[in-house]
């Protein structure tokens, strides 16, 4: 299961004043078939939070955006994994033989 918080306070970018946006993923991932069969579900900006408003001021001209768009969604992933190939990597990591090194 994975819970998500993101966001970003209010600044500046340039000639632009951005507002502050957040929002809330929600995702949960199970495995079937001796981990062959594995399906997840994920709900995205679950609170409808992600809305983008924006200033732009250059010399007399001062332009506003606030979008409303609906950033929300929810997916289903079902994949199934048919013959996983093993490593046939037989040699030591590079490393153990740097860390023995004095």
């Amino acid at each position: 299961m994975t819970f998500d918080i993101t966001g970003s306070t209010r600044g500046h970018n340039m000639t632009n004043e951005m507002c502050s946006q957040w929002g809330v993923d929600l995702s949960v991932r199970r495995f079937f078939l001796q981990k062959h069969l594995q399906i997840a579900l994920a709900a995205n900006d679950i609170f409808h939070t992600r809305n983008q408003s924006w200033w732009m001021n250059v010399k007399d001209v001062r332009l506003y955006k606030d979008s409303d768009a609906d950033t929300r969604r929810v997916t289903l992933t079902i994949s199934y994994t048919f013959n996983p190939k093993k490593s046939r990597y037989k040699g030591k990591n590079a490393d153990e033989k740097e860390m023995k090194r004095l």
